[in-house]
């Protein structure tokens, strides 16, 4: 799964730029940085135009509602979202296949976290791409329930540096080619099932990062700061407030 990624929005800039990728570079020339952005958060995305080879940035709700949201509950918890959809059954899902045949998207990154489970703690990780470049996550959105739209990250399975750690992985988009193709609305499936490929693990770095980013409600420079994992990454000055689950 991908429950956590990190968007620094300068960064982010400039890297597009370098990219050719113009339409990502324009959607987040204003992002602030974001170093824990979570399940439910209003996040920057790219979709197609309403004009061939155009792209239009939106900004979706990540996580969309389950097929039987509860009644009585328009603003739905981020825990009951659909925050992910497997590469292998987007075609066969009723919950995913019409938005990967209509509606599929980009959501930049810099860089997106994954947790080691040791014993009851779960540790977690920062991976970034090893040139320092940003990406773009795979992505298909929907119209919400209140009308707004929402998204849905894709996974696939784990390449060899993450697969220690957990056995899938986000589905993501390095190239300015991979980008237009997942957005070209006459791809072939076929193409874009090959989009959905785990990246080389030679193309990224993994860092252990601080616990305290667990709590999806802290959002510090401190989220990317790396650490030892183990005795060595107790908060000695907040231990009462640390936690090892992912909030």
């Amino acid at each position: 799964m991908c429950t956590r990624f990190v968007l620094e929005g300068p960064a982010a800039e400039a890297g597009f730029k370098k990219l050719g990728l113009d339409a990502l570079a324009d959607v987040v020339a204003r992002a602030m940085d974001r170093f824990n952005i979570a399940p439910g958060a209003v996040i920057p995305a790219v979709r197609s135009g309403d004009k061939p080879r155009t792209a239009r940035a939106f900004a979706p709700r990540w996580g969309f509602a389950p097929p039987s949201p509860p009644s009585g509950s328009p603003l739905l918890a981020p825990g009951s979202l659909l925050l992910n959809a497997r590469a292998e059954t987007l075609a066969l899902k009723p919950a995913f296949r019409e938005a990967f045949r209509r509606r599929r998207c980009l959501v930049p990154a810099t860089g997106f976290y994954e947790w080691e489970k040791r014993g009851r703690a779960r540790l977690p990780w920062l991976f970034r791409r090893a040139d320092a470049l940003p990406f773009a996550f795979a992505a298909l959105w929907e119209p919400g329930p209140d009308g707004e739209p929402a998204a849905v990250l894709v996974t696939t399975e784990a390449n060899a540096l993450l697969a220690p750690i957990h056995e899938r992985m986000p589905a993501l988009l390095t190239r300015a080619d991979a980008c237009r193709a997942w957005l070209d609305p006459h791809a072939e499936e076929s193409t874009l099932r090959d989009l959905l490929a785990p990246r080389p693990a030679e193309e990224w770095t993994a860092t252990p990062v601080s616990p305290r980013m667990n709590r999806a409600d802290f959002d510090s420079p401190e989220c990317v700061r790396p650490a030892a994992h183990g005795v060595a990454a107790r908060d000695d000055e907040d231990e009462g407030a640390l936690e090892l689950g992912l909030g």
